[in-house]
Formats: structure tokens, C-alpha cells, sequence
């Protein structure tokens, strides 16, 4: 081991007290220098704190008023400084953090539970036992996690404060309060690392995705039976992507972009963690089984571990294009004693063995400050490990996984397969100059279809003669639109019609559709129309197209974006005013 790792000395030692979804490594200042990010929960006496450490020093500390259930970075804008936001879920609440300082909070609201029949017991009930009896056959019945937040904070009290709850909220309605467990990042539409991130939020009973940009739940939802334990997620929300989700019953979904219902697995024993890749997944269960898994669910192998299962994490060593499968396991030795022992798997075979004096409970492998390839382990006594891969590495004193079998004799290969074969090596050898070539073709493909689309639309214009302007007026909920519309060649133009396309659940027009007189050389006219806001809506939800055409020939197109305006305010306002001139 010592001809593969260099083990960091750490003096004075750090202590740290946390779980594998709370930590992270990333460049939190935009510096080039990724950092440790890690929630301490201390001994629980106190308020856990987020703390970031560059090197082995401590440089900052975000005091947290609330245990978070995860942690993780996403990158909100496209700028140059390339600084990330810390997303850290407390309840139902996700706060974000850049440069260490509070930057946005997004909430999830509750939603108000009606024409139950757990509405019907509060109605029904007047003693406060009467209907904790029933209240508790109810949970034993749907679930405890299907419940109002309103009984389940009830079936948790003590006898003592029950009364009092009881005539609290026995005429209120009840409320169903959606707690985030699980976060995971999301690539938008670039693979690379400083690309805009989506986040993956998983509730008890739905997975949803946020927009960092605008801070809005985009339209994917997908919905599941139980509470979510696990989640990871590849690919490009714009392209194509997978989630994977796993529930606290041992259930293993799969969704992604084109399919709502997924695939799904159910194991007999309860999930410690999962990996997701771009052809499979990998699952370990509290049974010491380690599972790998197409994305369709079909089993591939299974090993048995030599311990109890910790935690799993996945390590890619890009100079070596290996990817393996990082397994901490609590081992009790033959005097009863536990320790720990760090197994690296390359498919089903292992190649690497690390042995830990203690059983290691959170591993993280990643980027650290300068060094690539550092592989950081916390022990059951909150002691931190940190080992940095050499660069020399090439694990030889493992037995590597081969792909082909020792036989006896020769063996008749096709000569298809001998094809297959050599242009598999060919392609092995040669990938970066046939990226290259296949990147440079594309470019140029996208070139020649800009330019010939820029062209037609240059033609387009030219040919007609014709400018407009469009004028927005008003200041909501009802607006006017007023589109004009100039002759500058030299013949005068017939059968102008103008049309404005809209979405009808969010806006109403009065006359979508205006057809223009004769319209003489040098001579501007306009068309209004007035517009109406039904609803608050998104921004691509809010747009207005303006087409114009010219018998069955569309001419010109624009899009007009109907600002931001809130009814519910507005009517809040005008209430306002009725009370003070009373």
C-alpha cells in the first residue's frame, strides 16, 4: 500500500462527526482550489456547523440552526468566475451559500389536505384520546409517512401537551408538509464542470427538478412509493438523463427523461448506498451484498463482502481511465475486536485493499485542493484520513481483472470477431484524434447550417421591405399591445395579416388576430390589442409570439415578454386600499 498512497500527516488531528451525503469537494471561492465541505453535528448538544477546510486548515464556519439531511454544489450562472453555490436542505427549506455567505433560501410549500378520510376523523372527534385511537389504526393502515404533518406531530407527542394541540388545530386545516431527504446534482446542457446545474430534489413521495437559474421547479416530476434513502443522477437535463432512487424499503427506481414510470427492483434487505454509471448501477445492502445492475434492471454479478457494508463512494482515476468501486466494511477480527478495511473493486474482482485500525463510516474520493486523486475517510471515532493516490501508481501488486480466459489449445475465432476486435484496439488507441476529428466535423456542420439559415432569413426580410416595432403599454393586470408596421419600399403591400399567438391559461386576448389595410410607401400604421393576465406563469410561459404574414407566407415573427405580475398581490393591494378609506 505504501508504493500507492501517501498518507497525509494531520497534526493536530481534526474530528469530525457526519454522514457521506454531507460532505463534498469542491471549488467553493472559484480559485482553482477545491476545498472540503463537510457538516459537523458535533456530539448533538449543539447546532451542527458547515465547515470548509482549504489544505488541513479550517478557514470557514457556517453555524446551521437545523440538522441538514445533505449537502451538495451546483453551479448557478455561466459567469467567468466559475463560483459555486453550496446547497445545504434543512426540512423542506434549501439554502444556498456562495463564497460562504447566504445567497438565495427556495422552500417547498405545503399543501393543504381535504375530503379525507383522516379529515373526517378531526371532524368527527371531539375527545382528543378518541382520536389519537384512531389516528393511530389510520397509520398502521395507509402508513405513518402518508399522514398530515398535523397527526403525525399529534401521534408524537406526549399525553401531557395533547390537549392543548388538540384544541390548537382541531378547526384548522390539515397540512401536509414535504420534507427534502435527498439532493443530487444535474448538468443543464454542458457535461463540463463549471456547466449550469439543475438540482434533483427527492421528497417522501416525489422526485422534482430546480432550476438554479431561476430558482423554479422545471416540469419533470416523477412519483414513487416510499421515502427516498439514496439518489444519483447522469447525464444532460436538455439531452437525456437517468435518476436513480432508492427507498428506504430496499426499492430501486429508474427514471429518466423519456420514460415517467421507470424501471424498478426490490431487494430483500435495506440499501446502504448506490452508484449510478452510464451503463449500469451498483447497489450494497446491509446483508454485505454488493449488486451491479443494468439500467433496465437485469442482474449482472453479485459478491459477497467480507464484512458489514459502511459506505460506498465511486473513484475514477482519469490518468489510469479506471473506474472502480470504493467499499469501507466493519471486519471483527478473531479476538472480537472491529476494524476497518477499504476494498476497491474493478468490476467483481478486487484490486486494492486498504486496512483501517478503525470502521470507516464516510468516504469521499475527489479533487483536493491541488491534488487530483485524494481519498478522504472518517472513522467511527470521527477521525479524518486523508490519503493522495501517487502519481506512479499502477496497482500491479493486485490482480487486475482480465477479459479474456486461459484456455487450452486454439480456439476458432470468427473473422467478424477478429474485425470487431481490431477495430475495437484501433479505436482504444486513437480516441482523442477521432474526438477531435468528430468534434471539428460537427462544428463545421453547425457552420454551414447557421450560415445558409441566416442567409434564407437575410432574403426574407430584404424581399418584403417592411419594419416593425411593438410597444407594450399599461401597467397590469391588463396591458396593450401595439404593433407597428412601415412600408419602406417603393410599391405599396396587400394582405398583411397579423396574428399574436399566446397561452390561453395564463393570458386572454381580446382580437388575436388583425388584418392591416393597404400600406402605402413611407407611411407607418399599427394594430392594438389589449391583453389580460389570468395567472402567474414562467417566463417562457408569459411570452407572446407576433406573426406576420402574407397569404400562406409567414414574414416576419418576434416574441414579446409580458412582465412579471402577481395577481394575488394585486388583489391584496386593492383590498388595502377598500379598508383605509373605510
Amino acid at each position: 500500500m505504501s508504493s500507492t498512497w501517501i498518507d497525509v500527516e494531520i497534526n493536530p488531528p481534526i474530528n469530525l462527526q457526519t454522514y457521506n451525503c454531507c460532505m463534498t469537494l469542491s471549488d467553493v471561492h472559484g480559485d482553482n482550489d477545491n476545498k472540503f465541505v463537510v457538516v459537523d453535528f458535533g456530539s448533538g448538544t449543539s447546532n451542527p456547523q458547515l465547515k470548509i477546510f482549504k489544505g488541513l486548515k479550517q478557514t470557514h464556519v457556517i453555524y446551521l440552526n437545523e440538522k441538514p439531511s445533505a449537502i451538495t454544489t451546483v453551479y448557478t450562472d455561466n459567469s467567468d468566475q466559475h463560483i459555486p453555490c453550496v446547497a445545504v436542505v434543512i426540512k423542506n427549506e434549501i439554502y444556498f451559500y456562495r463564497n460562504c455567505k447566504p445567497y438565495h433560501k427556495y422552500s417547498i410549500q405545503s399543501t393543504i389536505i381535504r375530503d379525507t378520510e383522516e379529515c373526517k376523523l378531526w371532524q368527527e372527534s371531539e375527545d382528543v384520546f378518541d382520536l389519537l385511537k384512531r389516528l393511530q389504526v389510520l397509520s398502521s393502515t395507509i402508513g405513518f409517512v402518508n399522514l398530515s404533518t398535523t397527526s403525525q406531530q399529534m401521534l408524537c407527542l406526549n399525553e401531557c401537551h395533547l390537549i392543548e394541540y388538540f384544541e390548537k388545530y382541531r378547526k384548522n386545516n390539515l397540512v401536509k408538509q414535504h420534507t427534502i431527504t435527498c439532493v443530487t446534482e444535474l448538468k443543464r446542457n454542458k457535461s463540463e464542470v463549471y456547466g449550469v446545474s439543475c438540482l434533483v430534489i427527492a421528497t417522501t413521495d416525489m422526485i422534482s427538478i430546480l432550476d438554479t437559474e431561476s430558482f423554479k421547479i422545471l416540469p419533470d416530476k416523477y412519483e414513487l412509493q416510499g421515502e427516498t434513502a439514496y439518489m444519483s443522477a447522469i447525464g444532460l437535463y436538455d439531452v437525456g438523463y437517468k435518476i436513480l432512487v432508492a427507498t428506504r424499503t430496499g426499492r430501486l427506481y429508474i427514471f429518466s427523461k423519456s420514460s415517467t414510470s421507470g424501471f424498478k427492483v426490490e431487494t430483500t434487505h435495506a440499501i446502504v448506498s448506490v452508484i449510478l454509471r452510464i451503463d449500469k448501477f451498483i447497489c450494497c445492502t446491509i446483508d454485505g451484498l454488493l449488486q451491479c445492475y443494468t439500467l433496465k434492471c437485469v442482474s449482472l454479478w453479485n459478491v459477497k463482502l467480507p464484512g458489514d457494508p459502511m459506505s460506498i463512494v465511486n473513484m475514477y482515476v482519469q490518468s489510469m481511465s479506471l473506474e472502480m468501486t470504493v467499499v469501507s466494511c466493519n471486519v471483527i477480527n478473531t479476538d472480537g475486536h472491529s476494524k476497518g478495511l477499504v476494498l476497491m473493486y474493478c468490476g467483481s474482482t478486487v484490486i486494492h485493499k486498504i486496512p483501517m485500525p478503525d470502521p470507516v463510516t464516510c468516504i469521499i474520493f475527489g479533487r483536493f485542493g491541488q491534488e487530483e486523486n485524494a481519498l478522504i475517510m472518517i472513522t467511527t471515532n470521527g477521525k479524518v484520513d486523508i490519503k493522495l493516490l501517487k502519481r506512479t501508481a499502477t496497482f500491479d501488486l493486485c490482480v487486475r481483472p482480465t477479459l479474456t480466459a486461459h484456455v487450452q489449445g486454439n480456439l476458432s475465432i470468427p473473422k467478424r470477431s477478429n474485425v470487431f476486435i481490431e477495430q475495437t484496439l484501433r479505436e482504444r488507441e486513437h480516441c482523442k484524434e477521432m474526438h477531435v476529428r468528430t468534434q471539428q466535423t460537427w462544428q463545421i456542420l453547425q457552420m454551414v447550417v447557421s450560415n445558409e439559415r441566416l442567409n434564407s432569413i437575410k432574403q426574407k426580410i430584404t424581399s418584403q421591405f417592411l419594419h416593425t416595432s411593438a410597444q407594450l403599454l399599461g401597467l397590469g393586470p391588463r396591458f396593450k399591445i401595439r404593433f407597428l408596421l412601415k412600408n419602406l419600399g417603393k410599391d405599396p403591400l396587400m394582405g398583411i395579416n397579423v396574428a399574436f399567438l399566446y397561452n390561453a391559461q395564463y393570458h386572454s386576448i381580446e382580437s388575436p388576430r388583425c388584418r392591416m389595410p393597404i400600406i402605402v410607401p413611407e407611411t407607418e400604421i399599427y394594430c392594438e390589442t389589449f391583453v389580460t393576465c389570468c395567472t402567474y406563469g414562467g417566463s417562457d410561459e408569459r411570452a407572446i409570439d407576433i406573426v406576420v404574414s402574407r397569404g400562406m407566407n409567414v414574414i416576419y415573427r418576434a416574441k414579446v415578454n409580458m412582465p412579471v405580475y402577481n395577481i394575488q398581490t394585486n388583489n391584496h393591494n386593492e383590498e388595502l386600499n377598500d379598508i383605509m378609506s373605510w
